[in-house]
Formats: structure tokens, sequence, C-alpha cells
């Protein structure tokens, strides 16, 4: 949108015209300056070029260059530029209807040199409302991607500490509501097998079946340790 003030400093038959004559207007340079300006602000364009677009292919009117560029890279005043299926799919439908692209389109140039980039384009009307020529944008995803990459990253070292902590935390509700309470009455029984017995003082968190199993045996203990006084009555008398 910040080149429009300047597109207007050229009627698009004007354009046009510098295309089919080959030959460049007064003001071409400026234009050529306000491009190049705004390319290099954006540090992440790639491509931002000026063409006028006919059947099979269009004609680079300018391509902005900014210092990360190297000239031969750039296309130049004239070049002639065929048509691809992704442009008959995408780009000459825009050309044909007069309509700048709905939406950010996602490319993966696959090649060397090349990252994937957001491609985005709006035409120049001639006094018909036709397409005379058209604005396009590519802006390279290097950078958004080492942010998502940057970003997943760190939601997975977040999700490694939060399930360490959730494990660790699943450990001491184990040790001190299942594990310990089991060593105890495992150390009790013991004791009792042994003929020392030694009835712990530990307090159970919750009443639950390893409370009762503790109740239990105790009870049993108990029961054998009367049974046991009664046979020794038994055969006193």
């Amino acid at each position: 949108s910040t080149l429009f003030p300047y597109t207007t400093l050229f009627r698009s038959a004007s354009i046009v015209s510098m295309v089919e004559s080959g030959k460049k207007s007064q003001d071409f340079e400026e234009l050529v300056d306000r491009f190049n300006e705004v390319k290099e602000q954006s540090t992440d364009m790639d491509y931002l070029y000026l063409v006028v677009p006919y059947d099979t292919y269009f004609v680079y009117v300018l391509e902005a260059q900014a210092s990360r560029d190297g000239s031969d890279t750039i296309a130049q005043f004239g070049e002639i530029y065929d048509y691809t299926d992704f442009d008959y799919t995408y780009f000459v439908p825009d050309v044909e209807q007069a309509k700048a692209s709905n939406k950010p389109l996602a490319v993966s140039y696959g090649g060397d040199g090349y990252a994937d980039s957001f491609i985005v384009w709006t035409p120049i009307l001639d006094s018909e409302g036709n397409t005379a020529a058209m604005i396009e944008s590519d802006t390279n995803l290097h950078r958004v991607n080492i942010l998502i990459s940057t970003l997943t990253g760190n939601i997975a070292l977040i999700m490694a500490i939060l399930l360490i902590l959730l494990i660790t935390l699943l450990f001491f509700i184990l040790s001190n509501t299942v594990i310990h309470p089991i060593r105890v009455l495992t150390s009790e029984v013991d004791s009792y097998e042994n003929g020392h017995y030694k009835k712990s003082n530990y307090r159970f968190m919750f009443d639950d079946e390893i409370k009762r199993l503790s109740d239990s045996s105790h009870d049993m203990m108990n029961r054998i340790d009367f049974y046991i006084d009664e046979r020794a009555k038994e055969a006193v008398e």
C-alpha cells in the first residue's frame, strides 16, 4: 500500500506505453527508487516488482533491488517471463478479473538459494477498470520458520519439564500413599513372624484399601495371639 502514491506518478497507459515502446519515461527512476526503498525496509522481502501482464507472459517494468541483492539476480526492464501452471491457476485469473490476491499464497520453491515464501499481488487499473499492470511481492518465510521452530522447541521443552514434574509428583504421591504404607505393613508382619513384633505408629493419610489391609492384619495378629493364649491355658490345665 505504501507504493500506491508513487504508482500514481504513472498513468496505467503510460506504464503499458513504456513496455510496448521499450522507452522509459522521465519519472521512471523515481518509481524505481521508491520500490527499492520499500524492499530495503522490509528485511524479509525477496522480490518486489511491477509488470505488465499479457495472455501467456508478463513483461517486467521494474524489479526492486535492496543492498542485500546481487545485481545479476534482478530482472531488467523489458524482460519477459512465461507463465507456469502456478501462474495460470492463481495469477492469471486475478489479472483477468482485475483484482488483488485474496490471501497470501504459500510457495515452496525447492531449489538452492530459494526459500519458502508468501506471495501477494495487486493490480493497477486502466480508465476502463481493466488490469494494466500488476505489483507483486514475495516475502521470505525463513525467519518465520525459525521462529516457529524455536517456539516448537520451547513448547517441547516446557512439556518435557511438566512431564518430569508430573512424574515426580506422582512418585511422591505413590510413595506416601502406597509404597511407604506397604513397607510399614511388611515390616510389622516380618517382626511378628520373627517373634519380635513391633507395631508401627504410622498414620495412614487415607482410609483406603491399604489401611483396611493393615487393620485386617492387626486383627489377624490379635486373633492369633488370643488363640495361642487360649491353647496355652488349655495345655496348662
